[in-house]
């Protein structure tokens, strides 16, 4: 009896010191998925404060987190909005490839996501920060339908870019790190394949890329002056053969294995201090 007390004590043990670590490291993607969020429901408005005793993301930004239970095809927007800290919202499909996310969508430092669900399903909802250690006071909100995106306030061909290439390196590992862990958990890794640039408002850029007969996700992400961007794939004769125009600022195009080919074509919808950085990845299984 002693060596079981001793074995269920060690295990209980291991348990607490691995949960102990995460929560010094941070949590990633999966992590969060794991935890027990409240539920949030279409229509009411949720006020919440983040504090330093919330859940420390892996990137030592603090969270809260939310369930929707949503229908297919249904389209809501969700907002966050907060007077003291510059929202970042993610929108996250524990069992599919859905992990979208937005900084200044809703206007200022607040933040939405405009989404129509691929399926039903619970998803995940998390109240974020750009800032590391920030705290504060925020609300949160799904409501049905499209509500607007906060447009560009900057014309096309300003160089008022408030974004560095040392910022937009750093953004951009972040938001593929957080991609890349959903796609491995669902067999996908990473290839060699990478572009980035640079385009204002309205302007677009058509690069070349091999497909070699795998499933791939082709990711796009932008900077935090862009609101909306645009990608699709071409086929060698200039046919549209995946794209994703929604109104968001995180493009994903999904492709069926035929190899060959192709070019990708990604437009900048609205960028507010152009011009944006951008950056194409892409995983295959």
């Amino acid at each position: 009896m002693k060596k079981l007390i001793s074995v269920v004590s060690t295990v209980a043990l291991a348990m607490s010191a691995s949960a102990a670590w995460a929560q010094s490291e941070g949590m990633k993607v999966e992590q969060l998925e794991q935890q027990s969020w409240p539920t949030i429901s279409l229509g009411r408005a949720v006020s919440g404060t983040i504090t330093t005793q919330d859940i420390l993301r892996d990137d030592k930004t603090y969270t809260d987190g939310f369930w929707y239970t949503a229908k297919a095809g249904e389209t809501v927007t969700i907002t966050q909005r907060s007077g003291d800290f510059d929202s970042w919202l993610i929108l996250d499909d524990p069992n599919g490839e859905t992990y979208k996310y937005n900084d200044d969508g809703a206007g200022g430092r607040d933040a939405r996501i405009v989404f129509t669900f691929p399926h039903a399903g619970r998803y995940m909802i998390l109240a974020n920060n750009v800032a590391p250690g920030s705290t504060g006071k925020y609300t949160l909100e799904v409501v049905r339908g499209s509500l607007p995106i906060a447009n560009a306030t900057a014309p096309a061909g300003v160089g008022t870019s408030t974004t560095s290439a040392a910022d937009w390196a750093s953004l951009s590992a972040r938001l593929f790190d957080a991609a890349g862990t959903k796609f491995a958990e669902r067999g996908y890794g990473p290839t060699s394949f990478t572009h980035s640039g640079r385009l204002n408002n309205n302007a677009a850029d058509r690069f070349p890329v091999r497909l070699n007969g795998q499933s791939t996700q082709i990711l796009g992400a932008c900077d935090n002056d862009c609101k909306n961007i645009d990608m699709q794939l071409l086929d060698s004769a200039g046919n549209v053969v995946g794209e994703d125009t929604e109104n968001d600022d995180f493009p994903i195009v999904s492709t069926n294995g035929k190899s060959g080919d192709y070019t990708i074509v990604v437009r900048m919808v609205s960028c507010s201090a152009a011009p944006c950085y951008y950056a194409v990845k892409m995983w295959a299984k």
